[in-house]
């Protein structure tokens, strides 16, 4: 731990590899994680029939909030939030 903070000390060749490694391994996960995340994201703010032909890859095609407008009119998601909040307190 001392030696991370030393400016004496030269990374040898071999904690140059590691530390590659570890970038190169953090990295995947990160796209690993963070791929399905935006994919969701942009597919429920996309056109849903070019969510369905497959036009979606990252960023949303044919912009619309419909699909949110029909998730606030449902009832039942309503009651889920009420439990949620009820649950908690």
């Amino acid at each position: 731990m001392i030696g991370l903070f030393s400016k004496k000390r030269l990374a040898s060749r071999d904690d140059w590899i590691v530390d590659s490694v570890v970038l190169l391994l953090t990295l995947a996960a990160l796209a690993v994680v963070t791929y399905p995340l935006i994919f969701v994201l942009s597919s429920s703010v996309s056109d849903p029939v070019r969510v369905v032909r497959g036009e979606v890859r990252l960023l949303p095609v044919g912009f619309t909030l419909e699909g949110y407008g029909r998730i606030l009119q449902y009832a039942p998601v309503w009651r889920g939030y009420l439990n949620t909040i009820l649950y908690t307190i």
